[in-house]
């Protein structure tokens, strides 16, 4: 294992925002200069200060109408438009269409209007939510976003600047919540839904399901053949890919868990929830367990977004509902 930081509640600073955030799982994201979050139907950008100054330290992203916003991520891949000069790409996931930003936020890509759900539906809400890219067979690179119908758009990088819609993916039975990408195989997804059921993905392809408990996934987090996926109970799971078992469980919270973020290079997560409390975790070599290494209290908040953030992404970075401030603890 790598040397951990070390991360104290003494060393806690904020960061002022203009809008506050609204209460949506994973409502922060990080590009390693600046953060985005959702507040209604807009989305803010945020310099990180630590990272570099700003003359604009706080800019509204240029969405085009869009409805409610249900999630911002920031994206990168391996091909065309979706790293567009190095820098990566907003995307904003609301409940009329999807929206793909340059780095700046300022021009509009890209936009796709979100199918009206089948007249059968249940239920009848229209949205998207869940963002993530992956590769599939043949080099070929795409954005994929879930739905409110529990089905996945995905959408092909054919070449520089050039997004196209490939297919619809017939994914879940509920809508989906979350998804995201293996950090070390790009080939390798997952999904989640509002009823907790949880599908990895090679490419196109689905290859494992985990049943649900009843309880909605809030956030995944993939790493070198490892699942980690929080619920609506407070509580953490670790599933391992090559046995397709769950590995480990822990009762993390005593609140739902809405947004967990794993380090780019370390093997530590960190998860924030209801309960206003923020937790890092170190994974150990074996998977046979996990090692509880900080926990940090904002007090009388709903936490909705946590990221790494900062040089070499030795901070946690953490947005609360309604709150004025983004809060970061650092090492």
């Amino acid at each position: 294992m790598s040397i951990l930081p070390s991360f104290s509640e003494e060393r806690l600073a904020s960061i002022a925002i203009k809008s506050t955030p609204s209460y949506i799982y994973n409502n922060l994201t990080y590009n390693g200069s600046h953060f985005a979050y959702v507040h209604k139907n807009e989305v803010y950008l945020v310099a990180d200060p630590s990272v570099k100054a700003s003359a604009t330290p706080i800019v509204k992203a240029n969405l085009k109408e869009g409805g409610q916003v249900y999630q911002a991520k920031w994206i990168t891949g391996s091909k065309g438009f979706i790293s567009e000069g190095g820098k990566n790409m907003l995307v904003v996931a609301s409940s009329n269409n999807v929206q793909v930003l340059d780095a700046d936020a300022a021009k509009l890509f890209f936009s796709f209007s979100i199918p009206n759900p089948p007249a059968d539906a249940t239920p009848r809400t229209k949205f998207s939510r869940g963002i993530t890219t992956a590769n599939a067979s043949g080099s070929r690179s795409f954005l994929l976003v879930g739905t409110s119908s529990g089905s996945i758009l995905a959408f092909e990088s054919k070449r520089d600047k050039d997004l196209a819609f490939a297919q619809v993916i017939k994914a879940h039975g509920f809508p989906i919540t979350e998804l995201a990408t293996d950090i070390s195989n790009p080939n390798i997804w997952a999904s989640g839904d509002h009823s907790g059921v949880l599908v990895v993905w090679n490419g196109l392809d689905k290859e494992i399901s985990f049943p649900g408990n009843g309880l909605p996934c809030t956030s995944l987090a993939l790493r070198s053949g490892l699942l980690i996926a929080t619920f609506g109970n407070g509580v953490i799971t670790i599933y391992n890919l090559k046995s397709k078992t769950k590995c480990v469980e822990i009762e993390a919270h005593s609140r739902c868990i809405n947004a967990i973020d794993i380090h780019p290079f370390k093997d530590i997560f960190v998860t924030v929830s209801d309960d206003s409390s923020v937790n890092a975790w170190a994974l150990n070599t074996d998977i046979t367990e996990v090692t509880h290494i900080f926990n940090g209290k904002i007090k009388d908040s709903l936490l909705c977004g946590v990221q790494f953030s900062g040089e070499n992404y030795s901070s946690i970075a953490v947005s609360a509902y309604d709150s004025p401030n983004l809060s970061v603890f650092t090492s």
